[in-house]
């Protein structure tokens, strides 16, 4: 793992690491959007990290951020990488809108840090994809892509793919089945200096919702079914919902995971009124972080130094009882956090270190919260 991931960096890669079962199914109602994966019927592990997260720039603008990492399959350490992959990203998008205007500029860096960061945990023998969106409070949406993971906008009364596929068939615009060989990645989170990150705008007309899918969800983009499907179920959780069931009713042959973000719904609905709180969603919890706002100096700052090291991690509210609340009582500290769940080989050291993060004397205590579940 990178020496310049932040506190934030490392609390979020574990907390996605974190033991889980194999699919789940969430809606994150106050942005009118839902979430969900699934380990399908051919796979034993669940290698897809999918998560939303809402915060406010530097100028107290509100913004959502959609993204998700399915591990390269045939690689290394595929949840892993996936986990960290994302992990990385969120902590820098939330990081650059605290001292950068320029949304673009997210997560193009946040795209480079977890490339960055997974290539140099796993030395090019794992990798991940990404995708992500980006929603602003002025309206404007942005996306990026890297491998096969896909971003899709559905617009009346068609369902369009923005992202093109990292893969020999997508830069030649082949669909369907092409064969092994032209449904290889040429690029991917991990892959080192080679990685080419692009962001787009999406200009909104008669759009009613963008998704994110793995290809153990768009495999399905070649039937009817798919487009049909999202049409007629506009409610984002019951959107979710029938496209996981429906990979695993046609086979399941890979890891399924997708959000679908309404565009009909407000992205500040019911926000935390508190200075640098980041919330975080995934299929089976929510958080709240609370990061120290950096200080900004006028003069223009390199990529190198745009870290912040001090992040506050709060449990998750899937974590929380009253029972257990009222066996912590008020001298609840940080020791007494539940700590990642053992894992073995690279999952173990990563929580090890985590737990050093929470235990430098320098870095900010625990903020203990429990956010009122949306689902």
């Amino acid at each position: 793992m990178s020496t310049q991931q932040t506190n934030l960096q490392v609390q979020l890669t574990a907390w996605f690491m974190r033991r889980t079962p194999s699919g789940g199914v969430r809606r994150v109602a106050s942005i009118a959007a839902a979430l969900g994966t699934d380990v399908g019927e051919i796979r034993n592990e669940n290698q897809d990290r999918i998560a939303i997260a809402r915060g406010r720039d530097r100028q107290q603008r509100p913004f959502v951020v959609a993204a998700l990492a399915d591990g390269i399959g045939g690689m290394r350490h595929g949840s892993e990488c996936a986990a960290l992959a994302l992990g990385s990203f969120i902590g820098t998008v939330a990081h650059e809108a605290m001292v950068s205007d320029d949304p673009r500029l997210w997560l193009i860096r946040g795209t480079d840090d977890a490339n960055n960061d997974v290539h140099e945990e796993s030395h090019g023998e794992g990798g991940s994809t990404l995708a992500a969106v980006l929603f602003l409070g002025d309206g404007s949406i942005h996306w990026t892509s890297v491998g096969d993971s896909r971003v899709y906008v559905a617009r009346d009364p068609d369902l369009l793919q923005l992202s093109i596929d990292d893969t020999i068939a997508g830069q030649l615009g082949r669909a369907g089945d092409v064969g092994h060989e032209q449904s290889k990645l040429i690029q991917f989170i991990g892959i080192g200096e080679a990685l080419e990150t692009t962001v787009s705008d999406l200009h909104r007309g008669t759009d009613s919702a963008v998704f994110l899918t793995t290809d153990g969800v768009h495999f399905l983009d070649s039937t009817q079914w798919f487009s049909q499907l999202i049409k007629h179920a506009l409610d984002p959780g019951t959107c979710v919902r029938r496209l996981i069931e429906l990979s695993r009713w046609c086979g399941g042959p890979d890891n399924a995971s997708t959000a679908m973000i309404s565009l009909a719904g407000s992205i500040d609905e019911s926000m935390p009124q508190i200075e640098g709180c980041i919330e975080v969603w995934d299929p089976f919890g929510e958080l709240q972080v609370i990061v120290k706002m950096p200080k900004v100096s006028s003069a223009p700052v390199s990529p190198g130094l745009q870290k912040d090291p001090d992040a506050i991690l709060a449990l998750p509210s899937a974590d929380y009882s009253p029972d257990r609340e009222s066996q912590r009582g008020a001298e609840s500290s940080v020791s007494q956090m539940k700590s990642p769940s053992p894992r073995k080989g690279k999952s173990a050291e990563k929580a090890r270190k985590a737990e050093k993060a929470k235990d430098n004397p320098d870095a900010p205590q625990l903020l203990i919260e429990f956010p009122n579940k949306t689902s």
